[in-house]
């Protein structure tokens, strides 16, 4: 997507017309074998059936996705399914249009995550398919440790960070790549510039999102006293995006700015197109229209035409009610990437 299209989609998508996905996200399971404290994602209750990739394969094979250039794999602990290069290939073969495989992982097992890694590089096509390995790392050392609720998780994301610079010696006819994602939250805000530091010592990018409190997918109301920022912390993270936005591209540098004024109190202001960009899959294969909305109107594709119900009254209005509702107290950046204010575009547009 080049950066005259992100600037349309900004102001044109959902307003003017309703384009089809560009990206895909499957939560291609439930189950994790961390106990974040900031994530109740693969608690009992949230548990979905896994399809498999059989029955994943006419979902897929709908002309609705034939727009979609990124495709990302994710849950849960996706490296836990054990067809998961199964999967991948159901993705890779169905979608015409698609450049980026994408794996979100939290890299702690080494052994299980490299052999996935490889698993996945079998069954993509170099000369097509380039693959993104989004790593977890929410702190140094300890920090990380009690986070993911895993002895010795920070030493096993650097052995996995280690072990895949060898794949890209290993593996130079393929496009391997991967960043770091960072959930800030009370536990690890003074290790967020180590954070920062750590990515550019290691020559990786790095994003930063806050930590979502939220009934819906990430089940983690309960917790809602623990994940709250004191006044200091809240100042300090204020001051770290702050920091950061000089550091980065025009378009992620707004996005931290945001961040930084909505815990100032304002509210969002910067439309998310993620409702009209990306299409989110539950195991199951029921749809959700936004991570903090997932239970508005979950929708089976099973069997449907999801054209149809993309395009249908329904999802427009719940998609409205999201917009009104749930955007303006949204911190996530889903649809980084996705578009660009004109403001943004002027300044250089959208570069990782």
């Amino acid at each position: 997507m080049g950066d005259w299209q992100r600037l349309l989609w900004y102001y044109g998508a959902g307003r003017f017309f309703n384009p089809r996905p560009r990206w895909l996200c499957y939560n291609v399971t439930r189950r994790c074998d961390c106990k974040c404290l900031h994530c109740g994602v693969s608690e009992p209750e949230t548990l979905a059936e896994e399809m498999s990739p059989g029955d994943l394969r006419p979902v897929l094979a709908q002309p609705f996705f034939g727009a979609v250039h990124t495709a990302w794999l994710t849950g849960g602990e996706p490296t836990l399914r054990q067809d998961l290069a199964a999967v991948a290939g159901v993705i890779l073969e169905a979608l015409p249009s698609l450049r980026t495989l994408g794996l979100a992982t939290h890299a702690i097992r080494t052994q299980r995550v490299i052999q996935q890694i490889l698993n996945l590089l079998d069954v993509a096509d170099p000369d097509r398919h380039g693959l993104f390995i989004h790593v977890s790392l929410d702190g140094i050392g300890e920090t990380h440790d009690r986070i993911r609720g895993v002895r010795g998780a920070f030493d096993g994301v650097m052995a996995t960070l280690d072990a895949i610079s060898e794949l890209r010696r290993d593996y130079p006819g393929y496009r391997l790549e991967v960043g770091l994602n960072c959930v800030i939250q009370p536990e690890n805000v003074a290790d967020l510039s180590a954070l920062r530091e750590l990515a550019q010592e290691r020559g990786l990018s790095i994003t930063f999102n806050t930590v979502c409190i939220s009934d819906q997918i990430f089940n983690n109301l309960e917790r809602e006293a623990n994940l709250a920022f004191s006044p200091e912390a809240r100042r300090q993270v204020i001051a770290f995006l702050e920091a950061t936005a000089r550091m980065v591209s025009p378009g992620l540098a707004a996005h931290y700015r945001q961040i930084a004024r909505m815990l100032e109190g304002e509210s969002r202001t910067r439309r998310c197109l993620s409702l009209w960009s990306t299409i989110i899959l539950d195991p199951d294969c029921t749809y959700l229209p936004c991570p903090t909305a997932s239970a508005l109107l979950p929708i089976s594709a099973r069997g449907r035409d999801l054209e149809q119900a993309w395009q249908s009254p329904e999802l427009k209005a719940a998609r409205k009610r999201i917009e009104l509702e749930f955007c303006p107290a949204c911190q996530l950046g889903c649809s980084l990437g996705d578009s660009l204010t004109w403001a943004e575009w002027r300044q250089g547009g959208w570069k990782t």
